[in-house]
């Protein structure tokens, strides 16, 4: 009885308080935009990744430099600045290599640099 209470409470805290994009309310923007076809929302969600994924690695150079500069002050600035070129690195590209794709989630791929500034 205290497992399934334990694991109720988990489940609820997990969907409800802990959730992040309920915490990050702010990320959901394009989300919301593109899930009206099945198929733009799953553009947008490996849209998503691939810029959380590169932004992290990028990110995490970007810091490793500035610590070899000893100029970790500049974090925040950097890495909005990498944030942001690799946005619209991938809007330029989409734009050009697939004009389908950039045009059911290009409007929104702005509003990823919102969302993704805000969450780092």
């Amino acid at each position: 009885m205290q497992l399934t209470l334990a694991l109720l409470g988990i489940i609820l805290t997990a969907t409800l308080t802990d959730n992040v994009v309920f915490a990050k309310s702010v990320g959901i923007c394009p989300m919301l935009g593109t899930t009206k076809k099945m198929r733009s929302a799953i553009e947008m969600g490996l849209a998503v990744i691939f810029i959380n994924t590169v932004s992290a690695v990028a990110c995490f150079a970007a810091y490793k430099l500035l610590m070899a500069f000893e100029v970790e002050y500049l974090r925040l600035i950097v890495f909005l600045l990498v944030n942001a070129t690799i946005i619209q690195t991938l809007d330029v590209l989409l734009r050009k290599f697939s004009p389908t794709l950039y045009s059911s989630i290009g409007v929104y791929l702005s509003r990823l640099i919102t969302a993704n500034c805000v969450i780092f």
